[in-house]
């Protein structure tokens, strides 16, 4: 469920960054905090920054209404699937201290 990024080719981030545009540099640049972070493969769109713990390493941070919304729109399931799969297949998923986070933003 969790990898590390590792850079493509250059030819692969050109072609990536026409496909998702400004996104692309959100994930080089979580990549350069440090290289032992973990990303939640196929939640590129959700990731949104780091979070930096004192004592503890630096870790990827998605937010958890896209990271659902992204599973009913790209995997055409239903508000209940996509929430029982992501905090089962996902959140679920310790890959230890490098394991990314998931936060709930507030909405007035």
């Amino acid at each position: 469920m969790f990898h590390n990024y590792s850079p493509r080719p250059e030819h692969d981030l050109k072609r990536l960054n026409f496909i998702w545009g400004v996104h692309m540099n959100i994930i080089e640049w979580v990549a350069e905090h440090d290289e032992e972070i973990l990303t939640a493969h196929g939640f590129d769109y959700a990731l949104i920054g780091v979070c930096e713990r004192a004592g503890q390493p630096t870790i990827a941070v998605y937010d958890t209404d896209k990271c659902i919304n992204l599973l009913r729109e790209r995997d055409g399931m239903t508000e209940e699937e996509a929430e029982e799969y992501f905090y089962y297949n996902v959140v679920g998923s310790y890959s230890g201290e490098y394991t990314p986070g998931f936060i709930r933003l507030y909405k007035e």
